[in-house]
């Protein structure tokens, strides 16, 4: 898979960057980074959270950005799909599958 590059600012319907509440732009890599720190209810225990914790090292070493397996994507996005609001979910799977956006649903 190609390079996903995580300096990319996440935007507001309107098209200016999310803003943190520190007023840094709300960046593809921060989005991702909460997305595996945020524990959810059905985490596996041990060897699911130690995946969990692997990921989110190669992403937060990834200074511009970082190539992710099928895997890794499957992950981030089943992830995505119950902590972020559609807004951050659309420009998360337009940066890591588009392919799945031109798919009929």
């Amino acid at each position: 898979m190609p390079k996903i590059n995580l300096t990319v600012a996440l935007c507001e319907r309107d098209g200016s960057p999310m803003m943190e509440d520190d007023k840094t732009e709300f960046s593809l890599k921060r989005a991702l980074l909460r997305i595996l720190d945020t524990p959810l209810p059905d985490d596996q225990h041990g060897v699911g959270k130690l995946r969990l914790a692997q990921l989110g090292l190669k992403v937060a070493a990834g200074a511009e950005g970082v190539e992710l397996t099928n895997a890794d994507t499957t992950l981030l996005l089943d992830r995505a799909a119950k902590l972020a609001n559609a807004l951050v979910f659309g420009q998360l799977v337009l940066a890591l599958d588009p392919g799945q956006l031109a798919q009929p649903q």
